[in-house]
């Protein structure tokens, strides 16, 4: 059996989430704009949040994926999603 050289593996490089370089520091992003960044197009965006919404206190929030939750702003038809990247 042939010994594998260790010097010939590379690994490739792994993301973990969305890559939010070269955007302004800001705290909420809209549906539109998450989207973009996640790599999703609107309506799936929605449909996911609409989907997996849930309440914690007196927010309804949604969990997306690892460090990244939809938030609802606002009360009645005038409520907003806003999308937050930790």
């Amino acid at each position: 059996m042939a010994a594998i050289d260790d010097s010939t593996l590379v690994s490739p490089a792994i993301t973990v989430g969305p890559s939010l370089e070269g955007l302004p520091p800001r705290q909420y992003f809209s549906l539109r704009e998450a989207a973009s960044i996640l790599g999703l197009t609107y309506d799936a965006l929605k449909k996911m949040v609409g989907r997996q919404q849930r309440r914690d206190g007196r927010d309804v929030v949604c969990h997306i994926m690892n460090g990244v939750k939809a938030v609802k702003i606002g009360r009645g038809p005038r409520a907003r999603w806003r999308v937050k990247f930790d």
